[in-house]
């Protein structure tokens, strides 16, 4: 589901159209959609994609993935439903007649999907089940890199990247209108969308935050995993607003370069934290892919260093 949303995403918010009402009735606003509403709604895409190279990474992994994944799409799933409607009620009750206001459309199809997805990702955390083999696989993982002194893990970089993930939150969704009229052309004339679908960004960092800060229990290899993810979705971001910089129809003022800046930093930022990861997959010894066997031969080695003491004593 998360391509086929990272897809859609991605067409609609290409189309270079400016006043089309046919457009607009598709979104589900009555009004023409401008060029600032389909710039913003392309940063959604990028987080649906990397989540989706990051499933489809692990796909074949004997371990299965952290519960965490579907907990943290639940609450975004959550927070999206909730700036969904509360956005909805706050335009339908306003009596202010500039901006766009949400048609019949949209609220069929934007609350109800977002709902519905919420409920599959509940029903998700509900029924998922990690077996012990997982965790002491994992335990097994970690206790070799303490024990045979390879090079650190990367637990503090991704609280780290937590943090990030978290201030783009913050300021994204609690201070939607601050930002635009910051990094906007003073041309583009803000409404109640631009908003939503500013805060709609904060949504997805914080999916990504609260993942991030699972991200030390994972193994390596759905750490490397994951850690591609957000490099792609960090570096879509990027070409996002180098496009917003110097596009065809620019979108940031040139007074500001701070998203390009900050996209472009959080992209080397995550690949230092691949190419520590790729290290430490390479120094360290296979892991146990049979707890149950690897626990048979701790005891036969054991049973053998107790006969070697009998018969020396």
């Amino acid at each position: 589901m998360r391509p086929c949303c990272a897809i859609s995403s991605g067409i609609w918010a290409y189309i270079k159209s400016q006043g089309d009402e046919e457009l607009s009735g598709v979104f589900g606003f009555a009004g023409p959609l401008d060029s600032g509403h389909l710039f913003l709604l392309r940063f959604e895409a990028p987080f649906h994609l990397g989540f989706a190279y990051f499933l489809y990474k692990i796909h074949d992994d004997p371990i299965r993935c952290d519960p965490v994944i579907p907990f943290a799409k639940a609450i975004a799933a959550l927070f999206a439903l909730f700036t969904q409607l509360f956005i909805t009620y706050y335009v339908t009750e306003s009596k202010a007649k500039k901006g766009l206001k949400p048609s019949d459309q949209y609220y069929y199809c934007a609350p109800v999907l977002t709902t519905i997805w919420m409920l599959v990702e509940c029903a998700r955390v509900y029924k998922h089940n990690r077996t012990s083999a997982d965790e002491v696989n994992i335990l097994c993982q970690r206790t070799q890199r303490c024990i045979e002194g390879l090079p650190p893990n990367v637990d503090n970089y991704f609280f780290l990247d937590a943090g990030m993930a978290f201030v783009y939150t913050l300021f994204n969704y609690a201070y939607p209108a601050q930002v635009l009229k910051l990094v906007f052309k003073r041309e583009i004339a803000l409404d109640t969308i631009h908003k939503l679908f500013g805060r709609q960004f904060g949504v997805w960092a914080l999916f990504a935050g609260i993942v991030s800060i699972a991200a030390p229990n994972f193994s390596v290899n759905h750490q490397k995993a994951y850690v591609s993810s957000r490099v792609m979705t960090q570096g879509l971001i990027f070409l996002l607003n180098v496009f917003g910089h110097w596009g065809g129809e620019t979108i940031y003022s040139h007074n500001h370069i701070s998203p390009f800046m900050i996209s472009g930093f959080y992209i080397t930022f995550l690949l230092s934290i691949y190419y520590k990861l790729k290290r430490t997959a390479e120094s360290e010894t296979p892991a146990v892919e049979d707890p149950e066997k690897y626990d048979e031969e701790v005891e036969e080695t054991h049973t053998e260093d107790e006969d070697e003491s009998k018969k020396t004593a």
